[in-house]
């Protein structure tokens, strides 16, 4: 069979969708963090404080999770490059990102690399990749819950 010229971009196509789809299970973008911009270059102090769980991510823990109680949730990064996370639903350090309805409190170290507009954070024992983010001139720690083709998240907002 002859594939003709005006066919051929129509099979590109249809074989990278292919491609696309069978490559991850969301191959355009994940709902939960829609409208968040990646942080390219940002000096560690500006990090510095309180984090606070988003309004949007405590509805989710609610429904998806079938967390009760206490939702209020936050992260805290120290200028000696320590963290604690209060109070975080389980299903964070989940690799399965299975809910049991249980909080934790977690502390250990903190530290961000930043180069060539790639910024990397670790909170060890958590999570590491890129996770600062900023919208709206605020910055947010967003957190996969379980494999990230799975698309949920919860996102942590600085306290100004």
């Amino acid at each position: 069979m002859k594939i003709t010229y005006h066919l051929k971009p129509k099979l590109i196509t249809a074989a990278f969708f292919a491609f696309l789809c069978l490559s991850s299970c969301h191959p355009l973008s994940c709902i939960w963090d829609l409208g968040f911009d990646k942080v390219k270059n940002i000096q560690k102090d500006s990090l510095i404080g309180n984090y606070d769980l988003t309004d949007y991510s405590k509805k989710m823990m609610r429904y998806e999770g079938n967390y009760k109680g206490n939702l209020n949730s936050e992260i805290i990064l120290k200028s000696n490059n320590t963290f604690e996370i209060v109070n975080a639903p389980d299903w964070l350090i989940n690799d399965f990102g299975e809910a049991h309805g249980q909080y934790i409190t977690k502390s250990g170290k903190w530290n961000l690399s930043c180069e060539n507009g790639t910024c990397i954070m670790e909170l060890e024992g958590v999570q590491a990749g890129e996770i600062v983010f900023q919208k709206s001139n605020k910055l947010y720690i967003l957190l996969s819950i379980g494999d990230t083709d799975d698309c949920q998240g919860l996102a942590y907002m600085k306290n100004q």
